[in-house]
């Protein structure tokens, strides 16, 4: 029960959607692989930016986390290439943080 942190709704539900993109990516494991739904959404993101998931040009929060799968792989790049970052993140949301106190603490 602890695992839907936000599914179907809420305030992490982009998250789990650009959680869900980038994990795609990373089980590929090809280095050009881009998934149909970053692909379909990823201009219309760059135009919200990250936190802007209520009023995304995309169409709805969900479609915004498909975007927002690009962050990830940012945010991993800048710590070492170290996609252990995104389960850090999960878990101080499951301890209580929230979403945008879980990404500043790394």
């Amino acid at each position: 029960p602890s695992l839907f942190l936000g599914w179907c709704g809420g305030p992490n539900y982009w998250f789990w959607e650009a959680s869900s993109v980038w994990f795609e990516k990373l089980m590929i494991e090809k280095g050009d692989y881009c998934s149909k739904t970053l692909s379909d959404y990823s201009g219309k993101f760059m135009l919200n930016g990250l936190w802007n998931a209520d009023n995304s040009a995309t169409g709805n929060a969900q479609d915004h986390g498909y975007g927002a799968s690009m962050y990830l792989g940012y945010l991993i790049n800048g710590y070492g290439n170290n996609p252990k970052i995104v389960g850090k993140i999960w878990k101080n949301i499951k301890n209580g943080d929230s979403l945008s106190t879980s990404i500043k603490k790394h």
